[in-house]
């Protein structure tokens, strides 16, 4: 049956429902859905590599996520339309016959996602971000399958996307009274002239998909994409499901399941990600605040040691000082550079001539050195060059002295990890070897007594053996050995007598 749209002059012919397949007999929808399941397969694989996440693991989350979708869309359908299956329960396992809720699919692939992911023990929000986009793709491409199924169809509508589908190819039950109103002659068929949902749907999706890139690459905390999809979604198929006319209603009464799945999912989605992104702002100005605390607190530091620098410059300043004070003292009085040698040696030659006056030329010459090096002390200490007064760090200087301290700090907290490490690897060696030996121990125990046990079963078996006319080669019959018992009387009075003529022939 062909499919129109007369307003913008477009005519499917001859569109098929399902494909006959080597006498099999394949849905459109089936097929869309499967090639839409391969795609997002495909995404989830190469975004997941890209992000440095683990392939397999996205593969066994995809696994079981289809699983657990196929049984929730057939069981919610079957829960709706149960009547239709009460009397025939095995109905149920009959995918290919249609039925299937796209709502029940979601909560059966979140559900067993779950699962999977608590049986692996990983994050299910971070493996939910992943796996939101591949059934996004999904849902894309399979929405196209209504339009061969010829349903997800609106209510009448004259817009330029209006699509006119064959009366009799569609649920008379989706057919309103404006629609038989507005019915179609096409030559010999009838038509009714609707919305085309499913396009707006697999349209909205696409967009959604695109725009959930950017929160994909930037996530600010596990499960955002995952939470933003479906409160958006849920506002789609809210629209959506608004227009449509095949609406899947609770047994008795006229409310659409897919309309209130959908307003709960707005209401409580849009609620957790408002106080989300509140707890992830609140954390982030803590950080920051913190951040700056640590900052402020490294400057005052910085500050508190470069004014004990600087306390510990003027100290020894101060002591520079009254050390020249005290050689000022010790040498009477520090002579003027250039004048206190000739000073020096006018006195000293006075002394001297005074010395030798008296007679004491030995005493004079000791004076000149004496006064001569006491005017060298004195020269030195007040020549001495002043040392630098200490400058205040700029703010380059002080950022690079805290980057220092950070770093030696890092330094020795990785040494002090790398020494915990070893420890603890030493500890785990230690405890492996004494497990083994303890283990080799309990092995040759249990060698040695099963060694016991087979000579003891192999002695047995030897003395079983033996006969009385036989014994063993070099031994004698004695009242400490025997043999075993051959449940004759002539053994046992064998025994006997040779056992007292033996003891008979001793005494």
């Amino acid at each position: 049956m062909n499919i129109r749209f007369p307003n913008i002059f477009i005519q499917l012919n001859d569109v098929p429902a399902s494909l006959n397949i080597s006498g099999f007999t394949v849905s459109v929808f089936g097929i869309l859905l499967a090639v839409g399941m391969l795609l997002g397969l495909l995404w989830v694989l190469l975004h997941s590599k890209r992000r440095g996440e683990n392939p397999n693991r996205c593969l066994g989350m995809f696994l079981f996520t289809a699983a657990g979708a196929l049984i929730g869309a057939r069981a919610l359908y079957a829960a709706v339309y149960w009547e239709s299956y009460q009397n025939n329960f095995l109905k149920i396992f009959s995918v290919r016959e249609g039925g299937l809720s796209f709502y029940g699919a979601l909560f059966g692939g979140i559900l067993f996602g779950w699962l999977f992911c608590a049986l692996i023990r990983v994050s299910f929000l971070e493996m939910a971000d992943t796996m939101t986009m591949g059934v996004l793709i999904t849902q894309i491409i399979a929405r196209w399958g209504d339009l061969f199924s010829r349903c997800s169809f609106g209510e009448y509508t004259n817009n330029p996307l209006a699509m006119q589908l064959p009366l009799g190819s569609v649920q008379s039950s989706a057919v309103t009274d404006l629609m038989r109103e507005k019915i179609i002659e096409v030559g010999d068929t009838a038509y009714i002239q609707t919305a085309p949902a499913f396009l707006y749907e697999s349209a909205a999706c696409l967009i959604l998909f695109l725009c959930l890139l950017i929160p994909y690459r930037r996530k600010r905390f596990p499960g955002s994409v995952f939470f933003r999809y479906l409160f958006w979604y849920g506002l789609i198929r809210f629209g959506t499901e608004w227009i449509r006319t095949d609406k899947m209603l609770l047994p008795g009464t006229v409310i659409d399941v897919s309309l209130v799945i959908s307003g709960a999912l707005v209401v409580i989605f849009g609620i957790t990600m408002h106080l989300k992104k509140d707890i992830v702002k609140k954390r982030a100005s803590l950080l920051k605040e913190m951040r700056e605390r640590y900052y402020q607190e490294e400057e005052k530091i910085a500050a508190e040691m470069d004014r004990k620098d600087a306390e510990a410059a003027a100290a020894a300043a101060a002591e520079g000082a009254a050390a020249a004070e005290e050689g000022k003292t010790a040498g009477t009085e520090v002579p003027e550079p250039g004048t206190a040698a000739e000073g020096a040696s006018d006195g000293s030659v006075e002394s001297a001539d005074a010395k030798a006056g008296t007679g004491g030329g030995n005493a004079a010459s000791e004076a000149v050195e004496t006064s001569s090096a006491a005017v060298s002390a004195a020269y030195e200490s007040r020549w001495e060059e002043p040392e630098e007064e200490p400058r205040e760090m700029t703010l380059e200087e002080k950022a690079e002295e805290i980057a220092r301290r950070r770093e030696a700090e890092y330094q020795r907290e990785m040494e002090r990890t790398e020494e915990v490490s070893l420890s603890e690897e030493k500890d785990r060696i230690a405890r492996e070897r004494m497990a083994q030996a303890a283990m080799e121990e309990q092995q040759k125990a249990t060698a040695e007594t099963v060694r016991a046990e087979r000579e003891l079963e192999k002695r047995r078996m030897d003395a079983m053996m033996r006969t009385p006319a036989d014994p063993p080669e070099g031994e004698e019959i004695t009242d400490k050995k025997f043999v075993r018992d051959s449940g004759g009387s002539s053994y046992q009075d064998e025994i006997r007598e040779r056992f007292e003529m033996e003891h008979g022939d001793r005494e």
